[in-house]
Parts: C-alpha cells; sequence; structure tokens
C-alpha cells in the first residue's frame, strides 16, 4: 500500500513540465499504467480501485495543466513609465539641471499635487545654483505636506537647510528620517554623512 501511495505521490508531485503540460496522454497512460502494476502486485484483492486511482491520476493532470496555463498567462505587463520622469532623468543624466527643472515645471503644471514632482523641483533648482531658494523651500514642503512620509523630500529639504547654515532644522528632518526608516535608509544615511561634514567644516573654520 505504501508503494501506491508513493505512486500516487510521484504523479501529484510532477511538474507540468515533466508530463509536458495538457495533452500529454503518453505520459499520463505510462504512470497510470505503473500505478495500475503496482496495484495487481500489492493488493490483489482490490481494495483500492483502478478506477479511484485512474481519477485521482485524471485530478493531478488537470491541475498541473491549469497551473501550466496560468504562469504561461500570469507575466504583468509593466506600467509605463512617466513620460515627464523620463525627461527629467534624461536631463540629469546630462547634468542638465535647468533642463530638468523646466521639465518638473511643466509636469507641475499637468499635475500640481504630485509629491515626487515638487520634491525633483526643488531639487533641480538647488542643483542648478538658483539664488530661490524661497521656492526652493516652498517647493520642498509642499512636498511634504502633500506626502509628509516622502524620505527623499525630508533628505533634501534637511540639505537645503544646510546650504543656509540651519542645521538645528536639517536635524529635524534627520530625525523624521529616523522614525521612517526603522531599518535603515539611503536617505537617513546620506543625510547624517552631509550634517557630519558641514559641522566637520564649520569647526575646522
Amino acid at each position: 500500500m505504501r508503494t501506491v501511495v508513493s505512486a500516487l505521490a510521484s504523479a501529484l508531485s510532477a511538474s507540468p513540465r515533466d508530463l509536458g503540460g495538457s495533452g500529454n496522454a503518453a505520459v499520463a497512460a505510462t504512470v497510470s499504467a505503473k500505478v495500475r502494476n503496482t496495484i495487481r502486485i500489492f493488493d490483489p484483492e482490490g481494495i483500492v480501485t483502478i478506477r479511484l486511482v485512474t481519477t485521482i491520476l485524471a485530478l493531478a493532470l488537470a491541475w498541473n495543466a491549469a497551473i501550466a496555463a496560468d504562469t504561461a498567462g500570469s507575466s504583468t505587463p509593466q506600467a509605463p513609465r512617466d513620460p515627464y520622469l523620463q525627461r527629467y532623468d534624461a536631463a540629469k543624466e546630462r547634468q542638465d539641471w535647468t533642463g530638468a527643472a523646466s521639465v518638473l515645471k511643466e509636469a507641475l503644471s499637468a499635475q500640481p499635487n504630485n509629491a515626487d514632482y515638487h520634491n525633483l523641483y526643488a531639487y533641480s533648482l538647488r542643483k542648478c545654483g538658483s539664488a530661490e531658494m524661497d521656492q526652493v523651500f516652498k517647493h520642498y514642503n509642499e512636498a511634504l505636506r502633500i506626502d509628509p512620509k516622502h524620505k527623499g523630500a525630508h533628505e533634501y529639504l534637511g540639505e537645503a537647510y544646510l546650504m543656509v547654515g540651519n542645521v538645528a532644522k536639517a536635524k529635524e528632518h534627520l530625525s523624521a528620517l529616523d522614525k521612517l526608516c526603522f531599518f535603515g535608509c539611503s536617505e537617513y544615511s546620506d543625510l547624517k554623512k552631509a550634517i557630519a561634514e558641514h559641522e566637520a567644516k564649520v569647526v575646522k573654520q
């Protein structure tokens, strides 16, 4: 009886690839014949009927075929990339921060409640050496108003505060990141490093 169970387990555990997917009658017949032979040897009284075993095998084969079909059709198409962010990335790659800011300004005209756009627009202004720090702070703060847990905005706003010498405010955002990044994150590490470097420069002066 244990051999019968083992034979059935082999059939049930066979992968769709092993069984050739649905319609592989030759393999199914081979497995079924092996089980029937096993039953004749170990169960001559017919306690376990051929019909029962055949039914179980048929269910096993159908189950494997269904999994194969589901696996074949389960690939989820990737969502198209944000066209504004594609253009931003291209400008960033060229270190064209004025162009990047222009792209994000256009993006904000279309989607004024997008926290990522506000964050990256402020970042682009900062990187292109804009003297309009009020605009930088405005858009970082708007990003955090829309999404208070926006880690990138906390990091970049903290760095912006370092640019104007406000270490205390930078540390406030470091503290916020410490709470958001329970297991640590690059935003926390980068801002912490920036604060340490800023304080080291101040000491040397």
